[in-house]
């Protein structure tokens, strides 16, 4: 029996909001048999896949045939071997879910290609409120386009950018200039 299985029951869907599977050990077939269940199951709220080895190959299982989910609110990929390859069809997966209010994707491997993604998709996301990418590979480049969006992005709270490859003075100079973004860990 596949790891992801919708329930038959109605009534179980119905009540399966929250899909936590993180360090399980998924691949991408495992990932393909998930959003398959997720694309059934439009009312999970939130979606935590931190701690697999998910990479490029795992977003790509998991994206491509993401559904527009109407009631997803928060996603977790922390650590989960990310890197810039898969961004876009990251990022244009989720930019699919309109209720999305946190993404985590912390812990990775992402640089300023996903940054500047994000940075054009973020004003779309109208209810975005929290953004986590501490300790990726984002550099002074990124931080600024992030930066710059942010006045075109109201909901956001904050967007964490803790252990990444900032500069110190430039850390100081962009949460100066937007200080929705956060640079320390707390």
């Amino acid at each position: 029996m596949p790891l992801a299985i919708c329930f038959p029951s109605p009534y179980i869907n119905a009540l399966w909001s929250l899909c936590s599977l993180s360090s399980c050990h998924l691949d991408s077939e495992g990932l393909i048999h998930l959003a398959r269940t997720v694309s059934r199951c439009p009312q999970i709220e939130e979606i935590n896949l931190s701690e697999n080895n998910i990479g490029h190959k795992g977003v790509m299982s998991l994206m491509t045939p993401w559904p527009q989910s109407s009631q997803l609110k928060k996603i977790e990929l922390k650590a989960c071997d990310i890197t810039d390859v898969a961004s876009k069809t990251l990022i244009v997966g989720l930019s699919c879910c309109p209720f999305l209010e946190e993404i985590v994707l912390s812990w990775n491997k992402l640089g300023d290609e996903t940054a500047e993604e994000l940075a054009v998709a973020l004003p779309g996301m109208i209810r975005m409120k929290i953004l986590d990418l501490d300790n990726n590979r984002i550099t002074a480049y990124g931080a600024s386009k992030l930066a710059n969006q942010l006045p075109r992005c109201h909901g956001i709270q904050n967007i964490r950018l803790w252990r990444n490859w900032i500069p110190k003075d430039v850390e100081q100079e962009l949460a100066e200039q937007e200080p929705r973004l956060h640079f320390a860990f707390f």
